[in-house]
């Protein structure tokens, strides 16, 4: 006779550079559900892939300084071939928390590519300075709390909150948002 019983899984919090040398590395060995946590340092990484629920967490935004460098991709602009950035930070899931980093990814040439890209519902950006390149959000109920953006913030949904932010321009689509106490300095909304 063979009992079949639940197993409650926990969450794990796992530490960049203590348990993996890298974030990539430690959001690879994450599970659905656990925190990675980074220390103060400077990372170099490619680009930062986050395809599960979970929360990536710096130590300290003064000190915790991530540099991305995408690799380009061949893409066809108005008939001209154009090697651009690719997503410098993909977000693809559901419940992600991106909290307290300093982010610098290169701009491109042309405009195009390099940013953030995220696509799930309950995402939440606290507290991040990200530098040099655009983000564009789509889902329901995001917090988009206390950060620096020094370029434009692309959202798409409902229930958004986007509050004390620092943001170049502000671009918006969607009902029930809540939007307050931002600083825009491109004065367009």
């Amino acid at each position: 006779l063979l009992t079949v019983l639940p197993v409650k899984a926990e969450a794990r919090t796992l530490i960049v550079p203590d348990d993996y040398p890298t974030i990539s590395a430690a959001i690879q060995n994450a599970s659905a559900g656990d925190t990675v946590l980074v220390r103060k340092g400077t990372y170099q990484e490619t680009s930062i892939q986050l395809n599960k629920s979970l929360s990536l967490i710096a130590e300290d935004v003064n000190g915790t300084i991530l540099n991305l460098d995408p690799p380009l991709l061949k893409t066809n602009i108005l008939r001209n071939w154009l090697w651009i950035p690719s997503s410098a930070i993909t977000i693809n899931a559901d419940n992600v928390k991106l909290q307290g980093f300093t982010i610098n990814i290169p701009r491109a040439n042309y405009g195009y590519g390099g940013g953030l890209h995220a696509k799930g519902d309950r995402i939440e950006l606290i507290d991040n300075r990200i530098e040099n390149n655009s983000l564009y959000l789509s889902g329901a109920s995001a917090i988009i709390k206390g950060n620096l953006f020094a370029d434009t913030l692309e959202v798409i949904g409902s229930n958004q909150t986007i509050s004390e932010n620092s943001i170049k321009s502000l671009k918006i689509q969607g009902s029930y948002g809540r939007i307050s106490c931002n600083k825009i300095t491109d004065n367009s909304i």
